[in-house]
């Protein structure tokens, strides 16, 4: 009856994780078909996936390796090491691409705040470049681990997680670093949480005694939590933040995005300039009839204006608005242009993107 109960518990977990795992999946592909996806952009749709996949079949090989375990003893698999291989690497490969999607984060925040250029930044990000980085970690880490293998004497149960909990030890240390780089540079909140409570969990999945129990159930449901926790870390990402800026930000940018509208206003009050502010608000006010195609109230605005420019005033009254709409874009462009390079706009760079309240 025991064994069947083992039977049992060992396909619930596995069904289990294989429907939260799969769930997770699809709902990233689902959030990226229906929204405009920024939090899947800035946190990498293609490492989460890669990240799911990696975690969910190392949850598999922990399970066999801990059913072989149960069964032939902890001395006798000291003749199938080589098994533990896939586990190890698949761990690695996981926590590996959690933590380059922090390194995308700081480097998308690095272009936002006009540090870096686009060109630096897609050289970095490039598919290339993180499949480098990725073998790299995993060559190293497999050395390692080879190294362990002739050193260590897998007698004892206690000796088999030696190299997993060296492992665990390093990525646990990364995982409080990105969080305290996340929080420095101000990225999401969410993403900070998320990866304390991975270097927590990642820390101690090697406390528990029993080595069936730690590999069967413990890690493969730590694996779901972290699954999900990153999931719904990205879904509220999704709600919370903003899209982000252009790479390359132009006029109409300017009186499109409500934010950097007022703060080039607020900008233009600073310099103190009348006819900047004024060229500036009946611009805007044409940006909206024109959206609409309705200019009578734009037109009895200003028809009566006291003030304004002539040669405005005279395309106002002559419904001559494409040409005034030129006029105005080129009388802007100056202002727009000492805007674009003051420090003013680099710190609305770096704090735009992200919407806490």
């Amino acid at each position: 009856m025991g064994s069947v109960y083992y039977i049992l518990s060992i396909v619930i977990v596995i069904s289990f994780i294989t429907l939260v795992t799969f769930s997770c999946i699809f709902y990233i592909f689902y959030l990226d078909k229906n929204s405009g996806h920024i939090g899947l952009y800035e946190r990498s749709q293609f490492l989460f996936i890669l990240g799911a996949i990696s975690n969910y079949l190392s949850s598999i090989f922990n399970i066999v390796n801990g059913i072989i375990i149960e069964n032939i003893g902890c001395k006798e698999f000291n003749k199938y090491s080589y098994l533990l291989v896939p586990t190890f690497t698949l761990s690695r490969l996981y926590a590996v691409s959690m933590i380059l999607r922090i390194y995308r984060q700081g480097l998308l925040n690095l272009l936002r705040s006009g540090e870096v250029s686009k060109e630096y930044l897609f050289k970095r990000l490039s598919l290339c470049r993180t499949a480098c980085l990725i073998s790299c970690y995993l060559f190293l880490t497999l050395t390692l681990f080879t190294i362990a293998n002739v050193l260590i004497d897998y007698s004892t149960c206690d000796s088999i997680f030696w190299p997993f909990f060296a492992s665990y030890s390093i990525e646990t240390f990364l995982f409080f670093y990105m969080s305290w780089e996340a929080y420095k540079v101000n990225i999401h909140p969410t993403i900070v949480i998320e990866y304390l409570f991975y270097a927590l969990s990642w820390g101690t999945s090697s406390f528990t005694p029993t080595i069936d129990e730690r590999w069967v159930l413990q890690i493969p449901l730590r694996n779901c939590v972290l699954l999900v926790l990153a999931a719904y870390s990205m879904h509220e990402h999704y709600k919370l933040i903003r899209p982000p800026l252009p790479l390359e930000i132009s006029l109409r940018h300017v009186f499109s995005i409500e934010e950097l509208y007022y703060d080039f206003k607020y900008f233009l009050m600073k310099l103190n300039n009348e006819d900047y502010i004024e060229w500036c608000e009946v611009y805007c006010e044409l940006t909206r009839a024109d959206f609409v195609k309705y200019f009578k109230p734009f037109k009895d605005r200003y028809s009566q204006s006291i003030g304004l420019d002539s040669v405005i005033q005279r395309d106002i009254d002559e419904s001559n608005y494409d040409e005034l709409k030129i006029r105005l874009e080129d009388r802007l462009q100056n202002p727009v242009h000492i805007y674009f390079n003051s420090e003013q706009f680099l710190m609305f760079k770096k704090l735009y993107y992200v919407n806490f309240n």
